[in-house]
């Protein structure tokens, strides 16, 4: 009896360690493939348009600009439904760029400020969405002269 209850104690505390251990990985999916990333920059980098970025629970930091179309999907930023895999939160500022039109970020706590374009010559992108987003930061487009779009809105 003392072996069984040892072997599941034992049993319960692996899964434990795996599920904690594969939680950490940012998962890349182009097509049929998928990568794994632990930083998400490298992720960035090496998406291609239309990739899907699903990023766990955890803190993440971005120095890479969005410049293409990818679709980034957070855990989310509720702690009550999230109390498993904890928030998912990018903790600095986020530049989004020419090409990543009719991208898409859903279930992430922003904790910095959020630019389109850094100059007049990167400033252009159509249709980008910010869904179920926490933003503790600004909005900013980098050319007084454009706005958001009519209809335009933040979930």
């Amino acid at each position: 009896m003392k072996t069984i209850r040892f072997s599941a104690i034992i049993l319960f505390v692996l899964v434990i360690m795996i599920s904690a251990y594969n939680q950490s990985y940012i998962v890349l999916q182009h097509g049929s493939n998928v990568s794994q990333f632990t930083i998400l920059d490298s992720a960035i980098v090496h998406a291609q348009n239309r990739d899907y970025i699903y990023l766990p629970g955890g803190n993440f930091t971005l120095n890479a600009n969005i410049n293409k179309k990818l679709y980034i999907y957070g855990a989310g930023h509720y702690p009550g439904s999230t109390s498993v895999n904890n928030l998912t939160k990018i903790l600095n500022n986020l530049t989004i760029v020419s090409g990543a039109d009719s991208g898409l970020i859903t279930g992430v706590s922003f904790t910095g400020n959020i630019t389109f374009g850094t100059s007049t010559s990167n400033q252009v992108i159509h249709t980008f969405s910010l869904i179920r987003c926490i933003l503790s930061g600004n909005i900013s487009l980098s050319s007084p002269f454009v706005s958001m779009a009519t209809g335009s809105s933040v979930y």
